[in-house]
């Protein structure tokens, strides 16, 4: 007896915690992978799971998202990211919205009452720095608010994360809504913290990568996250994974396959995620994501890097020089 840890439990530590909706805000292009992507260096689609991902973005970036939840909930999202003039700091500007629909309202005896809309909203801006040629650090603070009906509850998150490029070869590790809290009718809960590490392998000659993530959530089960993506001359990506929660039941909906597609069109990347979860449930994701960069390259230099009157000089290290 004397040896038996102590047990602690209090009201802001029971059921599910506040903002839950914050993980549920990857990209298409990351859930059609499973959700693996802690190792990737990714575009501004990574970001929102590892905030080193913004250290290595060399050009401004602007995406939108949309999904359609398996409980007819939706999550929007939109992000900017770039770097900064005259440094090597790259800066991230990022918000989530989420509408949980009318609820119904019940009293204790089960009689109707006025029914509530609950609406959820996230803003964060995001820092990273590339040392090197190998590794990137970043951080993130985010802002909460969360409404249902005439309540509301306000708090805070950070993000801080780590990424190593070996070739390849790369390492990620994360943590995710750290921190702050959020204060609902004078009691303070706690975030849906996480913490993750990822591997991954990018061979960009065939456009293959790899990604194992595994991820370890204060208020959930750990899951292993496996995923793969091809890409055809970077116009087309193709995408699979899967998502398993160690110790979970045959009916969780959390586990489960992913997949999806990718298609470019100029400087603009469009990408579609479909999930199933094991309890037969399905969500859809969709995403917009701008690369103006991108767009210069496809330019001849003349048009790119040179006044009309001056056209005809331009080089390709000028364009190369101003893009």
């Amino acid at each position: 007896v004397a040896l038996a840890a102590p047990a602690r439990a209090g009201l802001e530590s029971a059921g599910t915690r506040a903002a839950s909706f914050l993980a549920q805000g990857a990209t298409p292009a990351v859930m059609g992978m499973g959700g693996a992507a802690l190792g990737l260096s990714h575009d501004l689609t990574g970001a929102g799971l590892n905030v080193a991902a913004l250290g290595w973005i060399g050009e401004q970036q602007l995406a939108v998202s949309h999904a359609q939840l398996a409980d007819q909930t939706s999550l929007d999202g939109a992000a900017l990211a770039g770097r900064l003039r005259g440094g090597a700091l790259r800066y991230g500007l990022a918000a989530q919205y989420r509408n949980d629909g009318d609820i119904v309202g019940r009293d204790a005896n089960n009689r109707p009452t006025e029914d509530v809309v609950g609406q959820s909203l996230a803003m964060s801006v995001q820092l990273a720095r590339p040392f090197g040629p190998h590794l990137t650090l970043g951080g993130a603070a985010k802002y909460i608010g969360e409404h249902v009906g005439q309540v509301h509850g306000n708090g805070l998150a950070f993000d801080a994360g780590v990424q190593l490029q070996f070739g390849m070869l790369g390492f990620g590790l994360a943590g995710q809504n750290f921190g702050g809290g959020m204060i609902w009718d004078g009691v303070r809960w706690r975030m849906p913290a996480s913490l993750g590490a990822g591997i991954a392998l990018d061979h960009a000659a065939s456009g293959l990568r790899l990604a194992l993530d595994v991820n370890v959530p204060s208020t959930y089960a750990r899951d292993v996250r496996v995923g793969s993506e091809w890409r055809l001359r970077d116009r087309l990506a193709l995408r699979g994974g899967w998502r398993h929660l160690l110790g979970a039941g045959s009916d969780e909906r959390l586990n489960g396959p992913g997949f999806g597609l990718g298609l470019k069109a100029g400087s603009i990347w469009m990408d579609y995620a479909f999930q199933v979860g094991e309890a037969g449930t399905s969500t859809h994701r969709v995403s917009l994501n701008l690369r103006p960069g991108r767009a210069l390259q496809a330019l001849p230099p003349s048009a790119v890097a040179r006044p009309a009157h001056r056209a005809e000089s331009a080089t390709p290290q000028d364009a190369h020089h101003l893009d």
